[in-house]
C-alpha cells in the first residue's frame, strides 16, 4: 500500500517545493525574475508573430513571382522592399555608437543592416565610456536618450519588408535588437504618459519604484532577458538562447 502511495507523496513534496520557490530568492532576485518573465512573454509574442508573418508573406510573394509572365518581375518586390527600408532609415533615425574589434568607434544607423551590432552597442550604452561622456549623459540615462519601443517597431517593419520581398538578411540578428529594445522600453521613464492625477496615486508610484531599473546592472539584466527571449523564440532552446545572449555580449571580456 505504501509503495502505491509513493508517487502521490512525491507529487505533494514537489508541489511544496513549487509553493515555497519564492522563498529561495531574495527580494531583489524575485523582482528580476518577475521582470524577466514579463519581458520574455512580450518578446516571444512579438518575435513569434514576426516569424510567422515573414514566412507567410514570403511564400505569397514567391507564388506571385512564379505566376508572373516574366521572371524579371522578381525585381519589383525587391525594389519595393528597398524603398520601404530606405524610408524607415530616414524617418526618425538615430545613431548608435559601436566599438569594433579594433577599438574603433563607428556610427551606425539604428534600423539598418545587422541588428546584433546595434544590440551590443545599446547593451553597453549605460556603462561609462567616452561617447556618453561627450554627450553629457551617463548610466541608464545614456540608454534613455535612444529610442526603445519605437526602435523595436521600426526594426520589425524593416525586417518584415526586407525578408518578405526577397532581400538579404535573417531573423536572428534583427530579433536580438527587437528584444533588447522592448526590454529597455519597459523601464524607460515616461513622466507624461499618465495624467497628473493618476501619477499622484501612491500605489502606482510604489509599483513603479519596485519595477524600475535602478542602475546599469538591472538594465543589462533586462536587456539580456529580451535578447535571450528573442533567440529562444527562434531556436526553441531557452538555455542555449540565454547562453548565446551572454556569450555575444561578453565575447571580448574575461
Amino acid at each position: 500500500m505504501k509503495s502505491i502511495l509513493n508517487p502521490f507523496y512525491d507529487i505533494i513534496r514537489y508541489l511544496g517545493i513549487v509553493r515555497n520557490l519564492p522563498d529561495y530568492f531574495d527580494p531583489q532576485e524575485r523582482r528580476l525574475v518577475m521582470q524577466a518573465l514579463v519581458i520574455g512573454v512580450t518578446v516571444w509574442g512579438v518575435v513569434y508573430g514576426l516569424r510567422i508573418g515573414v514566412h507567410w508573406a514570403f511564400d505569397q510573394v514567391m507564388a506571385w513571382v512564379e505566376q508572373s509572365p516574366s521572371p524579371l518581375l522578381v525585381f519589383l518586390p525587391l525594389a519595393l522592399g528597398a524603398l520601404i527600408m530606405a524610408s524607415l532609415a530616414r524617418y526618425r533615425t538615430s545613431l548608435v555608437y559601436y566599438r569594433d574589434d579594433q577599438g574603433r568607434t563607428r556610427e551606425l544607423i539604428d534600423v539598418e543592416a545587422d541588428g546584433l551590432e546595434r544590440a551590443i552597442a545599446l547593451y553597453y550604452a549605460s556603462e561609462p565610456s567616452l561617447e556618453p561622456a561627450l554627450l553629457g549623459t551617463e548610466g541608464v540615462a545614456a540608454r534613455w536618450e535612444l529610442p526603445t519601443f519605437t526602435l523595436a517597431l521600426r526594426k520589425l517593419l524593416a525586417t518584415f519588408a526586407t525578408l518578405t520581398t526577397g532581400g538579404s538578411g535573417g531573423l536572428g540578428a534583427s530579433a536580438a535588437l527587437i528584444g533588447e529594445s522592448i526590454a529597455a522600453g519597459f523601464f524607460k521613464p515616461r513622466g507624461n504618459v499618465a495624467p497628473a492625477s493618476l501619477r499622484r496615486v501612491n500605489r502606482l508610484q510604489a509599483i513603479w519604484q519596485w519595477w524600475r531599473s535602478r542602475g546599469p546592472d538591472d538594465l543589462q539584466t533586462a536587456q539580456l532577458s529580451g535578447i535571450a527571449a528573442a533567440m529562444s523564440t527562434l531556436l526553441g532552446a531557452p538555455f542555449a538562447a540565454a547562453f548565446f545572449a551572454t556569450e555575444v555580449m561578453y565575447r571580448r571580456r574575461p
